[in-house]
């Protein structure tokens, strides 16, 4: 699976992490509480990560929905 792919635009968090990669947004994902993930904007983000990292889907959603979460849970 290419995690290795570049998002659009680096996405720096509110605690200083800077996410730049598939890799870097899913682990990131994965830190959070479950409860966290398992909100609807979290789990459409995982869907879009796994579907740009198995079949090189759309990286520009995957940017916007990561972002749309961040601003929801207030980390960026």
């Amino acid at each position: 699976m290419p995690w290795t792919r570049k998002l659009p635009a680096k996405i720096t968090l509110k605690d200083g992490r800077v996410l730049t990669t598939l890799a870097e947004a899913h682990e990131m994902v994965f830190t959070l509480s479950e409860p966290q993930q398992s909100r609807p904007h979290w789990q459409y983000a995982v869907k879009l990560l796994l579907d740009a990292a198995e079949h090189e889907g759309d990286l520009e959603k995957v940017w916007a929905q990561l972002r749309r979460a961040l601003l929801v849970e207030g980390m960026i």
